[in-house]
């Protein structure tokens, strides 16, 4: 099974990192923002920015035209990924592929519950510091993504199935619970992380008891 397991496809890592050794290239030293739906590109970006880019921040795809405004006001960027690359001033390009790692600034944004969200800063050493090393290189293990990636409780599900390597599990977030606990089971997800809250809408659904 691949690394990412979408409803109508699967992605491996070897592709993964491949794009993003290409992305590298055009990221190496800049601010970038990252607002995109597109898991897939989401993902490169990140694997590509970490430790080259100076920093990264992540805006979930979903958000509106107003907030989206709002948010880039608070931040400093090059550039900004969705669908394509887009600019916000003329930066250089020259493609380098010899470059020294730095600490990337990984800024998140809050939940926003005031309607101004915060941004926060981490690293990929603090967004990690939470890994389960139980389930390190367990390859019965099948993870599944019930949050969005761009927010901190997503980023701690993608960063522990990359540690161990094991599929993502990705669900149309679009689509009611019982339709997405479905497509988990269908695919054999054996690990979830959710709140107690969370946890109770789940086990409402008939189609959690397909679950491992």
């Amino acid at each position: 099974m691949g690394f990412l397991c979408f409803p109508s496809h699967e992605t491996t890592v070897d592709h993964l990192v491949n794009r993003s050794l290409a992305f590298r290239n055009f990221i190496i030293g800049k601010k970038i923002a990252v607002c995109t739906d597109n898991l897939e590109l989401g993902l490169t970006a990140l694997l590509a920015a970490d430790g080259y880019s100076k920093s990264i921040c992540l805006l979930p795809g979903n958000l509106k035209k107003e907030e989206k405004k709002k948010t880039l006001n608070l931040i400093d960027y090059d550039l900004i990924i969705e669908d394509s690359l887009q600019f916000a001033r003329k930066v250089n390009l020259t493609k380098n592929n010899v470059a020294s790692r730095i600490i990337t600034d990984w800024q998140i944004l809050t939940s926003g519950t005031t309607n101004v969200p915060k941004v926060i800063s981490h690293t990929l050493q603090s967004l990690s510091s939470a890994t389960n090393q139980k389930v390190i290189n367990d390859k019965t293990v099948r993870w599944g993504l019930l949050y969005d990636l761009f927010r901190f409780a997503g980023l701690q599900v993608l960063i522990q199935a990359l540690y161990n390597r094991s599929p993502l599990i990705v669900p149309d977030r679009s689509l009611p619970l019982q339709n997405q606990i479905k497509m988990l089971a269908d695919n054999g997800c054996t690990h979830l992380s959710a709140t107690l809250t969370f946890w109770r809408s789940i086990v409402m659904t008939d189609e959690c008891k397909s679950l491992e």
